[in-house]
């Protein structure tokens, strides 16, 4: 990892406390798969303490400028995979979001605590940007 995009990333992700238990409202490919957007819900008010309006989402965004690879692990067991109605917003709570050693400038993993599931993201640097309304174009 380069230093100064690891500096920039570790800032990101304390500032935003790891998105620990933050939902993932969206992941989007970007700039013709140049970039990756991942939108979180995110759920904190200050270390240790949640919004008192978590009815009202707070996104907060991220892009992944330059990936070079892009990894998903889930081991779907085969009952949700023939009932995705099972299905819940509880399935995009994510446990943590950390920087992870790479030869890439810049690589973060995305873990859930059900079902074995992981997003890997290595790219030239993660950025934040101002959310925009999940599904739009």
């Amino acid at each position: 990892m380069s230093t100064s995009a690891s500096v920039a990333v570790q800032e990101i992700l304390a500032r935003w406390h790891g998105f620990q238990e933050c939902y993932l409202e969206e992941v989007r490919v970007e700039e013709f798969g140049y970039s990756l957007r991942l939108t979180f819900d995110h759920v904190w008010q200050s270390e240790g303490v949640l919004r008192d309006d978590l009815d009202v989402p707070s996104l907060v965004s991220l892009r992944c400028v330059g990936v070079r690879r892009l990894e998903h692990v889930a081991d779907a067991p085969a009952r949700t995979v023939a009932n995705r109605a099972q299905l819940a917003p509880g399935c995009t709570e994510v446990s943590l979001v950390v920087a992870i050693p790479s030869d890439d400038p810049v690589a973060i993993r995305l873990g859930w605590e059900w079902d074995g599931r992981e997003l890997e993201i290595h790219c030239v640097a993660v950025e934040e940007v101002p959310p925009e309304a999940t599904g739009a174009p």
